[in-house]
C-alpha cells in the first residue's frame, strides 16, 4: 500500500485557480454550458481548414486517455489537473 504524508490546506482546497479540484470542476461546468449553447445554434458551417494552433489543440485532446490512465496508475489526480491547464 502506498503511504504519503499530505499537508491539507483548507483555503487551497477551495481555490478556483491553479491545479485544484474546484478549478477543474468549474472549468468542466463552463465547457458544458458553452457546448449546450453551441448545440442550440443550427447555422454552423462545418467546412473549415484548421490552423496550426487548432491542430495543436486536437493533439492535446488526443492525449487525454493516456493522461487518465497514468493518473489512475500513479494514484495522482494532479496529472489530470496539470493536463487541463
Amino acid at each position: 500500500m502506498i503511504q504519503k504524508n499530505i499537508l491539507f490546506n483548507p483555503e487551497e482546497s477551495i481555490d478556483l485557480t491553479g491545479n485544484t479540484g474546484p478549478f477543474i470542476q468549474y472549468a468542466y461546468v463552463r465547457i458544458k454550458s458553452i457546448l449546450k449553447k453551441v448545440n442550440k445554434v443550427s447555422d454552423i458551417n462545418i467546412e473549415y481548414n484548421l490552423n496550426e494552433k487548432e491542430k495543436e489543440v486536437i493533439k492535446i485532446i488526443h492525449e487525454f486517455p493516456t493522461v487518465i490512465k497514468s493518473s489512475y496508475k500513479e494514484l495522482s489526480p494532479a496529472l489530470i489537473a496539470n493536463y487541463s491547464i
